[in-house]
């Protein structure tokens, strides 16, 4: 898809498609841009975005995103608010309210601010917009319908009420509370059905135009004159966001990372293997890094080559299917394969130290009484029968499909190929041993009384 707009309360995605194809999407809040920058898209084009009760797009995504050569264009709304901001470092900013907020004519947010209903509704607006406001009164003014001095009087009014409340009927009853003139009000209030004006809706329009002529033609992207850095805000950005969306070429809307978890929260069981599995990789990096180690090349291409060999992508094609597919940027695969080396350098070490805690951690866990009994009954068994002593290691594919196929669900393992299994493979003879003996014993439980070992 080449384009990709954040839109709302200003314009429907409906309305929009008369003038720029692309997919439509809700307005933008914080990591949606750098989502579907992950699509890798020509232009992204925001009118409207959160800003209340959701974290605001953040200025930095919209920097990652045109350092990738996307160009990125807003109006209207926040979309004018960042492109006023951000204009001197290549983004692109169209119409009046924009120009307002760049000239500094206009500062306040509130300008633009307005309060909708949700999505099911279409954010439908419930209040109108500063903006708005002030292109209204000044055609209203110059088509005589009130004076000069009533239309300052009036704007008055609306910059005093809350944003939320702002309505044509609240401010020309407050406007009669004021003391205004009713001949003024009432000229207005007969003129502005037919007079109002949409500023906001105006400058988004003029926008869907400048993004068809920029992707009609084969123009590069406008140049950046910055170099993006690297922070530990940015970091945690791209965790956060998690950086999914739905297919592109379909159309369909983003799907946040936190709907992708409540999916997982269905399956309360894997949720926290994975958190867990999350929590030990994070701590593991951290105390790497304190300590002092660091990823060699050596080791990242070791991590990678044994990554790709366990994902099966043989050729650089099989790789870069399996990034789009994940929405995985060529940028952070290298980053995690960099801290996959580092895991593996440092955590045998902490692995080896961690074990330490192991009894104890079993002694006050909730199985350690059934553990107990299992394991002297094994022993017993495995002892009165000669067979404490196992040959596994010419058996080892054999045993591994035999573990997978006996075992139950609720003991199979989630994630074969694990953390642990990385940072402690030198445990893998244990882990051979110990389903071994439990397919001997699993053997001995079944043979019938009375016979004899042959």
């Amino acid at each position: 898809m080449k384009a990709f707009i954040f839109t709302g309360p200003t314009l429907s995605p409906e309305q929009a498609c008369a003038y720029l194809h692309a997919v439509y999407l809700p307005p933008v809040s914080q990591g949606d841009v750098y989502r579907v920058s992950l699509a890798e898209p020509r232009a992204i084009g925001i009118i409207d975005g959160f800003f209340d009760q959701v974290p605001s797009v953040w200025h930095k995504e919209i920097l990652w995103a045109m350092r990738r050569g996307i160009a990125v264009f807003g109006s209207a709304s926040m979309g004018a608010l960042r492109a006023a901001e951000l204009a001197p470092f290549g983004m692109i900013g169209v119409g009046r309210i924009f120009e307002a907020f760049r000239s500094g004519e206009l500062e306040d947010d509130d300008e633009v601010s307005i309060v909708h209903g949700p999505a099911a509704t279409g954010f439908r607006p419930l209040s109108e917009a500063m903006v708005n406001i002030r292109a209204t009164l000044a055609r209203a003014e110059a088509e005589r319908a009130i004076t000069g001095e009533a239309r300052q009087a009036l704007e008055r009014v609306a910059k005093g009420l809350f944003y939320a409340e702002r309505t044509y009927g609240a401010i020309l009853e407050q406007g009669a509370r004021q003391g205004l003139a009713n001949g003024e009000l009432d000229s207005f209030r007969s003129w502005l059905p037919g007079g109002r004006v949409d500023q906001k809706r105006e400058d988004a329009i003029a926008m869907l135009r400048s993004m068809h002529e920029y992707l009609a033609a084969p123009a590069p992207p406008p140049p950046v004159p910055y170099h993006f850095e690297h922070t530990s805000f940015w970091d945690r950005l791209v965790r956060s966001a998690g950086g999914l969306t739905a297919s592109a070429r379909d159309g369909a809307e983003m799907v946040p990372f936190e709907a992708l978890l409540d999916e997982l929260r269905l399956d309360a069981r894997a949720y926290q293997e994975l958190h867990q599995e999350c929590l030990l990789r994070t701590l593991i990096l951290e105390e790497a890094r304190r300590r002092g180690y660091a990823p060699t090349r050596e080791g990242v291409s070791e991590a990678t080559r044994e990554f790709r060999r366990h994902q099966r992508l043989k050729k650089p094609r099989d790789l870069a299917r399996w990034l789009a597919q994940r929405q995985m940027t060529k940028e952070r695969f290298g980053e995690w394969m960099a801290e996959e080396a580092l895991i593996r350098s440092a955590g045998s070490e902490l692995w080896r130290q961690a074990r330490r805690a192991m009894p104890d951690m079993l002694r006050t866990g909730p199985n350690y009484a059934n553990l107990m009994q299992r394991a002297r009954k094994k022993l017993r068994l495995l002892s009165r029968t000669g067979d404490d002593t196992v040959d596994w290691e010419n058996d080892s594919g054999a045993l591994w499909n035999w573990y997978l196929g006996e075992l139950s669900d609720t003991r199979r393992p989630q994630r074969e190929g694990s953390i642990l299994a990385r940072i402690s493979p030198n445990e893998n003879e244990d882990f051979l041993r110990a389903r071994a003996r439990e397919r001997q014993f699993r053997r001995l439980n079944r043979r019938p009384k009375g016979k004899s070992r042959k």
